[in-house]
């Protein structure tokens, strides 16, 4: 990965442009495996490489097709399928098996239940990816006082957790970050998490000094925010001639994509 950022810099109205080693790179995520920016290495077509703040919508956009970045191939890995057999290319390097949660959960005895059912049914199912659709895209806006206090106008849905998180990502002590959260367009569990946008938010206007204001477009949107994941359910059940259910046997995998 290589990123060329010198054409953005030098266009008028353009306040900062960053990259991943202007900041720093502290992990988030359900899973710690995601930075606001990413070095030397992308996992998906949405992951963010360099950062525009400029005086306009229109001068950011035209920085931003001026950057130029570099890439190398790396083997894809399509589905949770193609993830987990073996020899498969490792996402993360802190999992190599491809695998960052593991949940097993038991009740009675299956084997048992097997032996005394009349009927058996199996089969697998496969859920594809959704998008929340909020009727409002995400957004924030981020101003540093002058005595280096953070207030942020956002539409998280865990205001103290979102203070918690972000804080410690962008080097800021909670009792310093003040979160307005005005009402929101939607969230249905989109909201419960850092996302990249918004560590980079606070990184530009520490940059330019300035209030920065971001807002997703309806296709970004769709690319850059999270989905309910796939998965693939195989669901074994099995029952008496008296309609009893004997057991339940549910094997799922979830597609977390490239980060969790």
């Amino acid at each position: 990965l290589s990123i060329d950022t010198s054409a953005a810099k030098t266009m008028p109205g353009v306040r900062a442009v960053l990259t991943a080693g202007d900041i720093d790179l502290v992990p988030f995520g359900f899973g710690k495996d995601n930075t606001a920016l990413k070095k030397d290495k992308v996992t998906c077509i949405r992951d963010e490489v360099a950062a525009v703040a400029a005086d306009t919508p229109e001068i950011a956009a035209e920085a931003v097709r001026r950057i130029h970045v570099g890439y190398e191939d790396l083997p894809v890995v399509t589905s949770p399928e193609e993830a987990l057999a073996d020899g498969a290319p490792v996402i993360h390097s802190r999992t190599p098996d491809n695998v960052p949660f593991r949940y097993d959960y038991s009740h009675g005895e299956v084997e048992r239940g097997i032996a005394e059912s009349d009927v058996i049914v199996e089969e697998t199912y496969v859920l594809r990816r959704q998008a929340h659709c909020c009727l409002g895209t995400s957004g924030i806006i981020a101003h540093f006082e002058a005595d280096g206090r953070l207030t942020l106008h956002s539409l998280t849905q865990v205001p103290f957790l979102y203070k918690h998180d972000l804080s410690r990502i962008i080097g800021v002590a909670p009792e310093r970050v003040r979160i307005v959260q005005p009402p929101i367009g939607g969230g249905f569990g989109s909201k419960l998490d850092i996302h990249p946008f918004e560590p980079i938010s606070v990184f530009l206007a520490r940059a330019t000094s300035r209030p920065v204001r971001l807002v997703f477009s309806r296709e970004e949107e769709f690319l850059a925010t999270p989905t309910r994941q796939p998965m693939v359910i195989h669901l074994k059940s099995g029952a008496r001639k008296d309609g009893t259910f004997t057991f339940r046997d549910v094997r799922m995998t979830l597609d977390n994509g490239g980060h969790t």
